[in-house]
């Protein structure tokens, strides 16, 4: 345990001591709700018909699910990029290297030219669920995040 004597030295040790958490558990944490919201609010909701999902390097890839800390604060982010699916006739639109999950978060438009309600354009905010979760209290990963800081700091 790191002794402290100035007031100085103990906000560098605590700060220290939450960006440890922050890059670890904490990382960890938010990631793995970030994948449970892309499984549960997106790919569990219907089988597509029109196209078929990619195997591998979605939404839900701990790959795409990235996390950096920076000015002390982690931002994690889904950088799954837009690929098209395999319908004949169709190419994305936009940056092919972003989007995907705010596409998916926040609807698409009819690309398919089917009728409205089709799941596939309806919005599916995995990322806003995600984000309630970990700020509510009293919701798992807003446990656990605080545990997980908490365990940097053990009482004495």
């Amino acid at each position: 345990m790191a002794t402290v004597d100035t007031l100085s030295q103990l906000k560098s040790e605590m700060q220290k001591r939450i960006n440890q958490s922050l890059n670890g558990n904490v990382r960890t944490i938010v990631k793995k709700c970030m994948q449970e919201h892309a499984q549960n609010d997106v790919l569990a909701t219907y089988e597509p018909k029109e196209y078929k999902r990619r195997s591998t390097l979605g939404i839900d890839s701990s790959r795409n699910i990235v996390g950096e800390v920076k000015d002390n604060t982690l931002t994690v982010s889904d950088v799954a990029q837009i690929s098209p699916p395999i319908v004949d006739g169709y190419t994305p639109s936009g940056d092919p290297d972003n989007g995907l999950p705010q596409l998916i978060e926040q609807g698409a438009y009819n690309l398919f030219h089917k009728p409205e309600g089709t799941p596939y354009i309806e919005p599916r905010p995995f990322m806003t669920n995600a984000k309630k979760e970990v700020a509510i209290p009293g919701a798992k990963a807003h446990d656990d995040i605080l545990k997980a800081i908490k365990d940097k700091f053990p009482d004495n």
